[in-house]
């Protein structure tokens, strides 16, 4: 499983994020919300910058180390985004709101071993 990091900077598009999340933690999935509108199709070419919260230059970086809620932190406080993650069972997509203390490297290792129990089946 990865560990690597993921710099955020308020150039990238909103697509750029999604992907490099969905590379970093394969059993996981991301999706981001304005003002309670999901951002998908036209939106992924956004960039971040757009929706930033202030004028100072919003850069951080997404750290297995994070929780759901501390990443969910960070993205609001800078992008003015909402955040869900999911995790990959099988072929569906489970919300991880009752392990959002969990950081996002555990929530990928336990998808990955959830993944392939579902897989063997």
């Amino acid at each position: 499983m990865s560990k690597e990091e993921i710099d955020i900077d308020a150039e990238m598009t909103v697509g750029e994020l999604k992907q490099r999340f969905r590379k970093t933690f394969p059993f996981l999935d991301i999706e981001l919300y304005r003002r309670g509108s999901l951002l998908i199709g036209p939106y992924d070419t956004v960039k971040l910058s757009t929706y930033a919260i202030s004028d100072v230059k919003a850069e951080f970086k997404i750290d297995p180390s994070l929780t759901i809620v501390q990443l969910a932190s960070l993205l609001e406080r800078h992008f003015g985004l909402s955040t869900k993650i999911y995790r990959k069972i099988g072929d569906s997509l489970v919300e991880t709101s009752f392990t959002s203390a969990w950081s996002l490297y555990y929530q990928n290792v336990k998808g990955g071993e959830l993944y392939r129990d579902f897989a063997a089946k």
